[in-house]
């Protein structure tokens, strides 16, 4: 038996320009790591036109090393497959060439005090409320040892509910996919139904199954109601 999935209305999303903004900020350097990091690109700027003053555009770029204008090609090349594709992680690659950029234009100290402050927000963040919080790096560790624990469970319920079930879980999929055997079997698991996948599972009388959040998502992206198919969530409460 061949563990079974479907992909019927896949589909990715751009997230909003403020959401985009957000992820690059807070995803990847944390709450105190963006302020540090604000910070330093406003000072950046300022000693910039500092040294470039009485100088065109032109000609400061012209004053810039080769390996100025590899740095600053390398971080472009990431900024652009990160707006294409927005996830915190592509950026992680591009953290060494702004750490360069920045020890180009400060000095010793202004570079410790960066580093510093860019190394602490990502592993903590102060919280108004519940004073030290995880930062992105821990909050990230954290959510991938839920989300095992999540796809365990899911395949585990799989399993019992047998071929002729049918279970809607989203975004989940891809890790669904990579945690499980490929000599699994029991019921199939589709990332969301779209019209025709719901009158496959009609015809065949399946029994549909959803994770808590998908029956807005289902009807938000492919326009079908799961109700209308007796979904029933997958772990009741």
């Amino acid at each position: 038996k061949q563990a079974r999935f479907s992909t019927a209305g896949w589909e990715y999303n751009t997230p909003s320009l403020k959401r985009i903004i957000a992820m690059f900020f807070d995803g990847v350097w944390g709450k105190l790591g963006k302020w540090v990091f604000i910070l330093a690109i406003m000072g950046a700027g300022v000693e910039i036109i500092r040294r470039s003053k009485g100088l065109s555009v032109t000609e400061y770029l012209r004053r810039l090393s080769r390996k100025n204008l590899a740095w600053l090609a390398g971080l472009a090349i990431y900024l652009i497959a990160f707006l294409i594709f927005p996830y915190p992680r592509y950026l992680i690659p591009a953290l060494p060439f702004a750490i360069l950029l920045f020890g180009s234009v400060f000095s010793y100290r202004g570079m410790r005090l960066l580093t510093i402050g860019i190394t602490i927000g990502a592993f903590a963040i102060t919280c108004s409320q519940n004073g030290i919080c995880a930062g992105p790096i821990l909050s990230h560790y954290f959510d991938r040892i839920a989300d095992e624990k999540s796809v365990q469970d899911i395949i585990s319920r799989a399993h019992e509910l047998g071929e002729r079930s049918v279970i809607v879980v989203g975004s989940y999929l891809p890790k669904i996919v990579a945690f499980s055997d490929s000599e699994e079997g029991g019921a199939e698991i589709t990332y969301l139904i779209d019209s025709a996948k719901a009158q496959t599972i009609k015809d065949s009388s399946f029994a549909v199954y959803h994770l808590y959040w998908i029956p807005d998502y289902n009807l938000r992206v492919t326009g079908v109601s799961l109700e209308s198919l007796n979904s029933q969530p997958l772990f009741p409460n």
